[in-house]
């Protein structure tokens, strides 16, 4: 029986070698080198090295005949910020005086000799940073610092030592290693284009004729010799710390998915075959080695034939061990190369059993030999490779999450090696996304990230211009795009689908038809645009979307079971369109008959469904419909794997279609259904942020609806989510645009709930929760310290609280150019003078990049270099952002210094504080709460004598959140209208603001004012708390604005606050003594002149003629971004005249004009400025607000308060600067006019409100001079 199916072998193997042909002339490869690794006595046979390899063993010669570049030829500089090129500058233009440079590098040097030499010199410049910068040479970091695929510790995991900078810089020559290994294969490569390559002859065809005797010579016949192949990896042996097996790897993976190679190493390995009797053990590693080759020529023909022999090969090659101890040093080749065919076989058909009895037999067999020091190292790996890529596959076909975490920890050990191949790293990224996709860890996503990046890095190394590089470049983009869409889906940033999108469409111009990876990215890129079509509702996706389905639907191939079968996605794109939603059914449908895998591609099946049904009702109205769609949304839910973030978002939908057919049928029991449903995915852990959040809005406003009991509790749960939408691991534009995606009522309605139930301490604990989340998340790093510099004995809470904070905004790696020169000018001369070395030999290398490739070429490469720098460094600060966070997020929990700054709801402590109750003598807080259908105000007030604060509620009938929204809304408009010209400013006055100030007056500030009268509580300020849509208004002026008739800006000096929490801070902050900083820009480049500002400087400093130590004045070109951030460290009084803008966009971008570019509000965040008691802005917008989100009070006044000033003056809109200067003599007058020599903090309110009455009586309009508006203390 074993004899007939070794002549079925044979006879397989001829027919297909007589239908393919010679196949080409290209010899050596994979196959062979892997056989190779066993430690057989005999010799094993092996074919032809390639031209390519040939041509490295004589690079000079070679060199000599290429063509010089032109003499006009320029390098490229390597694409980054203007602070790259200000650096480049400085250096330049800096004589290190007794300097010794190192030798320069010659100009004909190669591409070897200049990485040689950059070692040299990354070798001397880490020899002066030890000697003239020891304290940048010893600085710690702690591993939190780092991301967790390079972080010894894991999130909220016990840390480790703190690294030093020196273990940093001596880990920055492994790179230069690699380096120099990659440009010798480019070297190697490219030179081998240059030559023609030489056929080698054709060998005999095989013969099936009695290939079991044995031969009449007893020794193997002469075959290609390989030397040439040993010599060239000898080449790349000779490096420093060279990883020949790296070198092994990159090589040879050149050539193992090339057609051609492959096809002519059969040949030559049928012919070897034929020279043994089947008794010798080369028989049966050879026939092994063939089976795996037709295994490699499978992968690039995808023919089923191949898969057969291949499977057939490797199995017969198995069966023939007898005695396994006589065969222990080929038992792994043979076990590994089975394994390879049964997983293969496995992807085919769906058959688990194969796979489970391959991991079975690689997992005993890799026990025996992995202490065995006879087995080669490379046979070991081989091995071990394909234990964890079978675990992979019996995941995706079982769903068994040990065999994910198994293969994960494989191939963290594999991939930990020198030897890491590009195929290991995608393995190892797809199997943390799907690891991710089973539970959520969002570490899961940063390391796919980081490898699918690494493994895009490694393939596209040196452009080899062969099918290998592209097949592997495509694998390395695929994964890309797929973890960038799940990017996109946590973050919504539009940048991560686009890019995700670009990265699809590049690797599916890397693919053949004939590829399985074509059919998958197709579908994934129709998906894609799907989803983006679902988010922009740009019609243009959806007809891409359709496009890209239908090209993979005509490739006439079987696909895996475990994707999600092509007519399913492309009925999806034809129920969303709306061209044929009946086609798209059927579709769907058909394919969820015919599939058979694993349940949780069955659970995206049905939810497609789902959708399509549910796309057919909106246009139907049909209940059959509606039920329909519910039945298919049930089954996709249950499918769904238990612990998936997917499985919250499934549950979502489904409470949806459940409170859509109780609005149908008012069955209360699809009410009670749904509330389940929304409740479990707003706990659910492992969902993403918004999804939970969402569920938790669904919650609140189905038990709303039903009256159930649990609407409470779904708004605590909502509130309780607001810090994760906020998280500090993500970047603060991430935030921002999480929070204002959802448009959260929750606060205003828990407020209204527990007002309602006469719970009024709750009420405003649940406002504090709901409002300034953004401000509240950085206010606890700003307690738990603000040291950005780890220092000998730190804690590590106390360095995280300065660092992660520094790290979230997009600018936080943006150099000002007074930062780099103060930088440069700290280095010592030798390193200057090294530096200057390098950027010199930066030119001689691109002039060899230009000599090899060409000058366009060269360019080329090095702008790919430079984007591949930029989205490698942007993935990294992320994910070291990530763990960062993590770990703070484990360290806070036992910061005592945190408890001022935590909102606690429940005992709102601060009521009692001493000095906060003393604010209270000068007048009330007045919280007014918006909610849509009415408004309640909460009074906190402290009758004399009483050392607590108290609160009471004043019903405001009259007034809601709906028509506070309706106002906001028209002075919005108004202000447009009168900025573009469209309205005078009389209009202004008189059609647009006194009928808002009138209403604000009649329905919400006079009943407030009546209640406080009532309570002997009108004494000389208030501070307005408000909520929504008030935070627009400005209440401070409300009044009747009838027959001169007292309005409130008459009674009393108005405050406004963003949180109590905050007016509390400013209670309890240090006085400091004056030190004043004027900042004055009377012009700015590309802006309206301000010539008043010089009479704003002069009114200031007439007030300090008899003390002028204390003023510092910075204008014009000295009021730079540097000078004055600085500056602002160092006073305690600030003013600034300058323009200034809001930033609708993104408003922590919202921005002083300085000298030199933008100070933004990002910027003020970062600085520590609690020494700072006042700040007056006189600037345009300074306090204008977001319409996104205006319970956060992301304004440049706010940003200040943040920052730790106590009281700040701001506009909140447009100011003339004629206008202003009158504002700023006026509110110095009263300040200074009250105590000459220490104005007091504590009333510039009042001085404020005396400047705008001032205005009044001299008749400024009322536009004008409602603008200033005061915050704080």
């Amino acid at each position: 029986m074993e004899q007939d199916s070794q002549r079925e072998l044979e006879k397989a193997f001829e027919d297909m070698l007589r239908s393919e042909g010679d196949g080409g002339s290209i010899g050596g490869g994979n196959t062979v080198e892997e056989a190779e690794t066993t430690n057989s006595p005999p010799a094993i046979p092996a074919s032809s090295a390639s031209s390519a390899l040939e041509a490295t063993q004589a690079p000079s010669e070679l060199l000599a005949t290429l063509t010089p570049p032109p003499a006009h030829f320029t390098p490229p500089v390597i694409p980054g910020s203007s602070a790259f090129t200000l650096f480049q500058d400085l250096i330049n233009r800096r004589q290190p005086p007794g300097s010794t440079p190192i030798a320069p590098l010659r100009p004909g040097a190669s591409a070897n000799e200049a990485l040689q030499w950059l070692f040299c010199a990354f070798q001397s410049m880490k020899s002066i940073i030890q000697t003239h910068m020891p304290e940048a040479w010893n600085r710690e970091q702690p591993p939190s610092t780092l991301p967790t695929f390079q972080s010894p510790q894991e999130p909220g995991g016990t840390p480790a030592p703190p690294l030093r900078s020196a273990d940093v810089y001596n880990r920055v020559d492994e790179l230069f290693y690699m380096a120099l290994k990659m440009f010798a294969v480019i070297d190697g490569t490219m030179i081998a284009q240059t030559q023609p390559a030489q056929p080698a002859p054709p060998p005999p065809v095989p013969s099936a004729a009695s290939t079991s005797e044995v031969p009449q010579s007893p020794q193997p016949p002469q075959v290609p010799p390989h030397e040439r192949y040993t010599t060239g990896l000898a080449q790349f042996a000779s490096l420093p710390d060279s990883g020949t097996t790296f070198m092994m790897n990159t090589v040879t993976r050149s050539y193992q998915q090339n057609e051609q190679f492959l096809r002519k190493s059969l040949q030559e390995l049928a012919a070897q075959l034929q020279t043994f009797p089947e008794e010798d053990p080369r028989y049966v590693l050879l026939q092994s080695a063939l089976g795996l080759a037709v295994l490699h020529l499978y992968e690039v023909t995808w023919e089923k034939e191949h898969l057969d022999f291949g499977v057939l090969a490797t199995s017969l090659a198995w069966s023939k061990i007898e005695d396994p101890m006589d065969a222990a040093y080929m038992l792994p080749t043979l076990a590994r190369n089975w394994a390879y065919g049964q997983r293969l076989l496995a992807q085919k058909t769906g058959d688990s059993d194969k796979l489970s009895i391959a991991v079975a037999l690689s997992e005993r067999m890799f026990d025996i030999v992995m202490d065995m020091d006879s087995i080669p190292s490379r046979a070991k790996q081989f091995l071990h490779t394909e234990l964890a890529c079978c675990l992979y596959e019996r995941y995706m076909l079982l769903e068994d999450l040990g065999n994910l975490d198994a293969c994960i920890g494989h191939f963290e050990i594999l991939c930990g090696g020198d030897d890491v191949t590009h195929d290991m790293r995608c393995y190892l990224g797809h199997a943390h996304l799907q690891r991710y996709f089973a539970l959520g860890n969002l570490d899961d996503l940063d390391r796919a990230l980081y490898q699918a990046t690494t493994a895009g890095s490694m393939a596209g190394v040196g452009d080899l211009s062969t099918r290998s590089a592209d097949l592997d470049t495509a694998a390395g983009l695929h994964l890309s795009a797929l973890c960038l869409e799940q990017k996109f889906r946590l973050q919504l940033d539009f940048e991560y689908l686009d890019k995700a999108i670009e990265k699809c469409r590049a690797a599916v111009q890397r693919l053949n038809e004939e590829h399985p990876l074509y059919l998958r990215c197709k579908s994934d890129l129709a998906i894609l645009f799907l989803l983006r079509f679902e988010s922009t509702e740009d019609p243009a996706d959806l007809e891409v979307a359709n496009e890209e389905v239908l090209v993979a639907i005509g490739v006439d191939r079987s696909e895996r079971n475990t994707q999600v079968p092509l007519r399913v996605i492309w009925g999806l794109v034809q129920a969303v369109s709306g061209e044929d939603v009946d086609e798209g059914i059927r579709l769907i449908s058909k394919a969820r008959k015919e599939f058979a895998g694993p349940a949780y591609v069955e659970s995206v099946i049905e939810e497609y469904l789902s959708r399509a049904v549910l796309h057919q009702y909106r246009t139907s109205k049909s209940k059959e419909d509606l039920v329909a769609a519910l039945e298919h949304a049930r089954l996709a839910f249950n499918k769904a794997l238990e612990k998936s973030p997917r499985r919250a978002e499934l549950a979502v939908e489904l409470g949806r279609l459940l409170m859509t057919a109780y609005e149908l049928d008012k069955v209360l029991a699809r009410c009670d259904e749904a509330i389940q449903h929304f409740s479990w995915a707003a706990k659910a852990s492992s969902a993403r942020p918004t999804v939970r959040f969402q569920a938790a809005t669904e919650w609140a406003n189905a038990a709303e609806e039903c009256h159930s009991e649990t609407y409470i509790d779904a708004l605590e749960c909502g509130l309780d989510l607001l810090p994760a939408l906020a998280w500090a691991g993500n970047r603060m534009p991430v935030q921002y645009r999480m929070l204002s995606s959802q448009s959260s009522t929750l606060a205003s309605r828990a407020a209204a709930y527990a007002i309602g139930k006469g719970q009024l301490r709750k009420a405003v604990s649940y406002l504090e929760m709901g409002r300034n989340v953004l401000w509240s998340q950085a206010l606890q790093f700003r307690a738990g310290g603000k040291d950005t510099e780890y220092r000998a004995g730190m804690d590590e809470d106390e360095f995280l609280a300065g660092y992660t904070p520094s790290q979230v905004h997009d600018d936080a790696h943006e150099y000002n150019p007074g930062e780099i020169r103060e930088n440069v000018d700290r280095l010592p001369p030798e390193l200057v003078g090294i530096v200057k070395s390098l950027q010199d030999a930066y030119k001689v290398a691109m002039q060899k990049l230009a000599e090899l490739g060409g000058e366009e070429k060269a360019k080329r490469d090095m702008g790919m270099f430079g984007k591949f720098k930029e989205e490698f460094g942007s993935m990294y600060r992320e994910a070291s952002l990530h763990n960062a966070a993590a770990r703070w997020d484990t360290l806070k929990k036992s910061l005592q210094s945190l408890r001022d700054s935590l909102s606690t709801p429940e005992a709102l402590d601060w009521l009692g504080d001493e000095r906060f109750v003393k604010l209270l003598e000068q007048g009330p807080v007045v919280i007014v709460n918006a909610y849509s259908v009415h408004c309640d105000a909460l009074v906190v007030s402290c009758a004399a004598g009483e050392r607590t604060a108290t609160l009471r509620h004043v019903p405001l009938p009259e007034m809601s959140g709906d028509l506070a929204l309706a106002w906001a809304e028209i002075l919005r408009e108004g202000l447009y209208n009168f900025g573009i010209g469209q309205i005078t400013r009389k209009e202004f006055d008189d059609d647009v603001l006194v009928p808002v100030l009138q209403g604000l007056w009649r329905d919400m500030v006079l009943p407030i004012v009546e209640n406080l009268r009532e309570h002997g509580e009108v004494k000389e300020r208030v501070w307005w708390y408000p909520t929504d849509a008030l935070a627009f208004l400005p209440i401070h002026a409300a009044g009747p604005y009838e027959n001169d008739e007292p309005g409130l800006q008459e009674m009393l000096a108005s405050s406004y606050i963003p949180t109590l929490n905050s007016l509390v801070r400013a209670c309890k902050a240090k006085v400091e003594p004056l030190q004043f900083l004027a900042v004055g820009m009377p012009a700015t480049t590309s802006l309206t002149p301000l010539p008043n500002v010089e009479g704003e400087l002069a009114a200031i400093q007439k007030h300090f003629d008899s003390q002028p130590e204390k003023l510092s004045m910075l204008t014009s070109e000295d009021a730079t971004v540097y000078q004055v951030s600085k500056a602002l460290l160092k006073h305690t009084w600030l003013h600034f005249a300058c323009h200034a803008e809001q930033n609708n966009d993104y408003p922590f971008h919202s921005t002083f004009f300085m000298h030199d570019g933008p100070l933004k509000l990002s910027k003020l965040m970062r600085l520590d400025l609690t020494r700072v008691q006042f700040a007056y802005l006189s600037a345009c917008h300074s306090a204008a607000g977001d319409a996104a989100l205006p319970d956060e009070s992301i304004h440049l006044a706010a940003g200040m308060q943040f920052s730790g000033v106590r009281s700040v003056i701001a506009t909140m809109w447009t100011v003339y600067d004629q206008i202003a200067v009158r504002a700023t003599r006026r509110v110095y007058y009263h300040l200074f006019k009250r105590n000459p020599d220490t104005p007091d903090v504590g009333y510039t309110a009042k001085a404020l409100q005396l400047a705008v009455l001032d205005m009044k009586k001299n008749k400024v309009p009322l536009a004008f001079r409602v603008a200033f508006i005061h915050t704080g203390i």
